[in-house]
């Protein structure tokens, strides 16, 4: 995650005026946060009802695959970002 959130958060901001990177910049750090407690809410909520109906071999099963699902589909929008960091920006 280390390597990949640094870079993603340059070309998330590319499109991003030079007077409003600040605030896009926390806006997008709290959507990440919002976004990873949505995620663990809603893997363990379905975790625990699957458990409760079938056990937890079957729950592990149907929660990885919720998982995978939303990664390809986080894969698949990520192609709609910018190609290319902002130019000037530190390592660039």
């Amino acid at each position: 995650m280390g390597l990949v959130m640094a870079p993603f958060f340059d070309i998330a901001l590319a499109d991003v005026e030079e007077r409003e990177t600040g605030s896009a910049s926390g806006v997008l750090n709290a959507v990440q946060q919002l976004g990873g407690s949505i995620g663990v809410a809603v893997l363990g909520t379905a975790f625990f009802s699957y458990a409760a109906d079938g056990g937890t071999v079957p729950a592990t099963q149907w929660t990885a695959l919720m998982a995978a699902a939303a990664f390809v589909a986080a894969l698949a929008a990520a192609f709609l970002l910018p190609r290319h960091a902002r130019e000037g920006t530190a390592g660039h």
